[in-house]
């Protein structure tokens, strides 16, 4: 099992609002759970890599549709219906993350993603401009989100982070083997 798969696993059921809708629900043994998310976490690496072969391509564009598929394919293994809406506008933050989640019609968390080799804040992986500090000024203010830039992940609650992991391996040279690059 991975750290991500156990990122993305402690951000979807760990959401309170989620806890409700699932408790009614037969739910498969967390160990299947996580066989299917590894799985899904090699393909994303597989889609990446092929996604970033193309030298002209704008890095952090390639990681949006593999990730969206992640992240319904997550849901999918614990019998959720899960749907990423890209570019949701937060009026109050006045901030757009790359995408908001929703699970069964209720919003769960947010994910914001950077281009490879950027990192996450407050690890030493993070290389921000002063653009990146000013919005995680505003993301940081967000209940559940999931930044990353496709080998460094983390999930915050209102700023502090909750999980961290950087995949091993190159993404750009990413293969299928579950839960690694």
């Amino acid at each position: 099992m991975s750290i991500l798969t156990e990122t993305l696993f402690r951000s979807i059921v760990g959401c309170r609002r989620l806890e409700v809708y699932m408790a009614d629900r037969t739910q498969r043994p967390v160990s299947r759970f996580r066989a299917e998310v590894d799985a899904a976490i090699a393909d994303f690496g597989s889609e990446v890599r092929e996604k970033l072969s193309d030298p002209d391509a704008e890095k952090e564009e390639q990681l949006r549709s593999p990730l969206e598929a992640l992240l319904r394919r997550a849901g999918r293994a614990l019998r959720l219906h899960v749907v990423p809406h890209g570019e949701v506008r937060l009026r109050r933050l006045q901030a757009r993350p790359d995408f908001s989640v929703d699970i069964a019609g209720m919003r769960v968390g947010y994910v914001e993603l950077k281009a490879p080799n950027k990192g996450v804040p407050l690890t030493s992986s993070w290389h921000p401009t002063p653009r990146d500090n000013k919005q995680w000024e505003k993301l940081k203010a967000l209940p559940n989100l999931i930044y990353g830039d496709g080998t460094n992940w983390a999930w915050y609650k209102y700023g502090q982070i909750q999980s961290y992991t950087a995949l091993q391996g190159d993404i750009f040279r990413a293969g299928r083997k579950p839960g690694r690059f």
